[in-house]
């Protein structure tokens, strides 16, 4: 992908809330595409999650708000709903607790918890052109968490 202001075809951060483009090419229409994080959480519910689905679930609102904004700019905009994966998040607990990752584990079809990089691969995929006629989409990558 070739990532210049001169082309603004450039992936936003995975935490982005708002949209900036840069200048396009003259003669060439500014497209840049927003990654906005979501969870598989308003696909299911947990005991004592009301208030982080709730936000999630706004985010994905958001990004489709977005996307229909800012389509005749060229400007698409998806989610992403990462399923378990083993991060920091929580204190680390899915990275660093065997026993909480088997659990997880135990609830996905693929049978492990993900790593950052899948998620991060996600998001490139979504940055490139095989995907430029998506846009308003909430994609989970979740392993097949909770089926």
């Amino acid at each position: 992908m070739n990532c210049t202001p001169a082309t603004a075809r450039c992936p936003a951060p995975a935490a982005a809330s708002s949209t900036a483009t840069q200048p396009a090419a003259p003669g060439r229409r500014a497209e840049r595409l927003h990654s906005l994080p979501a969870r598989s959480l308003t696909r299911h519910t947990s005991p004592a999650t009301s208030v982080y689905s709730a936000s999630k679930a706004a985010v994905e609102a958001l990004s489709r708000t977005l996307a229909a904004e800012l389509g005749p700019r060229g400007i698409r905009v998806n989610s992403i709903a990462p399923g378990p994966t083993a991060t920091d998040f929580n204190g680390g607990a899915m990275r660093d607790d065997a026993g909480m990752r088997q659990g997880l584990a135990g609830q996905t079809a693929l049978g492990r918890v993900g790593e950052p990089e899948e998620i991060g691969d996600a998001s490139a995929t979504l940055a490139s052109d095989g995907l430029r006629w998506m846009t308003a989409q909430r994609i989970e990558v979740s392993g097949g968490a909770l089926l």
